[in-house]
């Protein structure tokens, strides 16, 4: 095919073919209608065929949802409301107790009121009788006497006559709208994002404003002692385990074993590329390193067989789940799971793409997993007069990628933090403005206040000796020359 000025006409390259380590790269001849991307004719099956697996996993998807077709779906976990019925139970008991609380205060105020006035009545009776048997006995009274004990008589009986009805109660019920104490809200109608509808509805309770309670890091740091502390040259991000702490930066891995009265320090010898992540696998009782190619554990070196296609840029486990991030032939972010007690890891256990992962401009930053949700943080850039502007959100979801709610951040955070025994994560700033923020299930984030002032680098948790520890390193300061870190470890 030649154009009209008998020139061959010029074509972008097939994207598919710029991604592969080899063979040559060929002109996209073939324009696909939707993404508006030119591939080679070879390469545009393997694009539709893209496209028919990712129409055939939204199938699947959908018939995992099969349940819709059960005659009764109330009955069914995913569709029950047994969280929103026990927050409901939870409001009408303590609404009651307070009532109950207030009712008893009250009844302590009248009786305490009512012993007061009945003691004052004692007395005005008491010397009302000792006036009259003074004057009996000295027979010296007069017209103007009997007038003014008349009336003190007359005034007494007055208040043991109106006792019972000078104590009202007033109550104020018909100021308090109790159908606006607590109300449903259904965020599906309310809530909307850039990418989606948030489909979940909460309980709106009024509750008092009650003064802010220490969490239980700024109360470690505000009333205890660390049970231990280390100075160390070692640099690199650092990730806990069970007794050991890793540093790594690029191809240097270093590990400090931590006894009770001693610690142990030694650069290892890594062969392998350079360390994108780390994590601790309470399941495999391991570190799991990743490079850009390879997962590995650490202790044996074996290599866990994934698939080798596309950059992996993080992970995270949960008891045998292990999540892992990977960027597909067109550089969007997908989502792999694997089953940890499956000795075949070459095929994943489940695996999400565009759009059900992120939106296609959008990467996955970091992702940490407990038993009820999976939490993410994307990224994602706008272009604004100024120039490029970047914006990221936390994103809660399910195990099956279905997203529940999430909130817009003003800042990058550093490593996503699952706080212990909680649904609640920890985030700071990837600065020295020593800002960390926890944010909980219901997107309530809350500034750990408490802890500003302090050079906090990195937060994580370890087992030691069968206690859990929070292990804390601080920035880096100079002595003598030399660059030190401070890490203290405090019993959680």
């Amino acid at each position: 095919m030649t154009a009209s000025n008998g020139q061959l006409p010029s074509f972008k390259n097939c994207p598919i073919c710029e991604n592969l380590s080899e063979g040559k790269v060929k002109p996209g001849i073939l324009t696909c209608d939707g993404c508006k991307q030119q591939f080679c004719y070879p390469h545009m099956g393997t694009h539709r065929q893209e496209l028919s697996n990712s129409l055939e996993l939204l199938v699947y998807q959908r018939n995992q949802l099969a349940i819709i077709n059960a005659p009764d779906l109330s009955s069914n976990e995913k569709f029950n409301l047994n969280e929103q019925n026990d927050r409901i139970d939870k409001w009408e008991s303590e609404t009651i107790d307070v009532i109950r609380t207030v009712a008893n205060q009250i009844r302590e105020n009248l009786i305490e009121t009512a012993n007061k006035h009945r003691e004052s009545i004692k007395i005005s009776y008491d010397e009302l009788t000792q006036e009259l048997n003074t004057y009996r006995e000295a027979e010296n009274y007069f017209e103007s006497d009997i007038h003014l004990l008349t009336e003190k008589l007359n005034k007494l009986a007055l208040h043991i006559d109106s006792f019972q009805t000078r104590f009202k109660i007033e109550i104020n019920d018909n100021k308090i709208d109790w159908t606006k104490l607590i109300q449903i809200k259904d965020e599906g109608e309310q809530m909307k994002t850039d990418n989606s509808v948030i489909n979940s509805s909460s309980i709106i309770v009024d509750q008092p404003q009650l003064p802010p309670v220490l969490s239980r890091i700024e109360s470690l740091f505000a009333k205890c002692q660390p049970n231990n502390r280390l100075q160390t040259r070692i640099d690199g991000q650092m990730c806990a385990g069970d007794n050991i702490l890793l540093f790594f930066r690029s191809k240097k891995l270093w590990m400090i074993t931590c006894e009770p009265m001693m610690f142990s320090q030694q650069l290892i010898q890594w062969e392998y590329d350079s360390i994108i992540d780390i994590l601790w696998s309470t399941y495999l009782k391991d570190f799991i390193v990743l490079t850009g190619k390879k997962l590995i554990k650490f202790s044996s070196k074996q290599e866990l067989e994934t698939p080798n296609s596309g950059m992996r840029t993080c992970i995270n486990a949960y008891k045998h789940k292990l999540f892992l991030i990977r960027n597909d032939p067109y550089n969007n972010n997908c989502i792999e799971e694997y089953n940890m007690a499956d000795r075949n890891w070459s095929n994943p256990l489940n695996y999400w793409q565009p759009p059900v992962s992120c939106a296609k401009m959008e990467k996955i930053n970091q992702i940490s997993a407990n038993e009820q949700y999976v939490a993410l943080i994307i990224l994602w850039t706008h272009d604004e007069r100024k120039g490029p502007v970047e914006f990221r959100k936390f994103e809660l979801r399910n195990h099956s990628m279905f997203l529940l709610r999430n909130i817009n951040l003003e800042y990058c955070c550093s490593p996503l933090l699952l706080l212990p025994d909680q649904n609640q994560w920890l985030m700071g700033r990837r600065d020295r403005a020593g800002t960390f923020v926890t944010i909980d299930e219901e997107l309530k984030t809350r500034k750990q206040t408490n802890i500003l002032s302090l050079p906090i680098d990195t937060i994580q948790f370890m087992m030691n000796k069968n206690k859990l520890d929070m292990v804390v390193r601080y920035y880096a300061i100079s002595q003598d020359r030399t660059i030190t870190h401070t890490i203290e470890f405090y019993d959680y």
